[in-house]
């Protein structure tokens, strides 16, 4: 440890000469490991052990940690990255993302409030129209 005086000014000098290279493989486990992660946030809906099949090789394996390790990094990252899940229906905001089908179909009905409850209700014309001439009542 080197100490300095607020103009920079070496106080004291260093008790032991700390010099080392860094283990092989290291630098090249990082750079994997950082790409996972970056991937992760890109494909949330890669699960994480497909994430490290396609990413860690036998080469830089040891120099990562456990798979386990490696997989609660990809959560840590997502979950840093997603607002948290909602507790209630009353806490989901429906965005007009929301609203439609991929097809562009309108299906949010709106929604529904009962006891301080709220429900969504979702469903395009095609699921109106057949549950509507279905013969089992709900």
């Amino acid at each position: 440890m080197l100490l300095t005086d607020v103009n920079g000014d070496l106080i004291k000098e260093p008790t032991v000469n700390h010099n080392h290279v860094a283990p092989i493989g290291r630098a090249e486990a990082l750079v994997v490991r950082h790409n996972m992660l970056t991937e992760s946030e890109r494909r949330p809906e890669a699960a994480s052990s497909a994430l490290l099949n396609e990413f860690v090789t036998t080469a830089v394996a040891l120099a990562l940690g456990n798979d386990k390790q490696l997989k609660q990094a990809v959560q840590y990252r997502r979950k840093k990255l997603h607002p948290p899940d909602p507790r209630t229906a009353g806490e989901i905001v429906i965005t007009d993302m929301l609203t439609r089908t991929v097809d562009g179909a309108e299906w949010y009905l709106g929604e529904s409030t009962a006891h301080a409850d709220v429900a969504h209700i979702f469903a395009t014309e095609e699921n109106l129209r057949i549950l509507s001439v279905s013969q089992t009542h709900l």
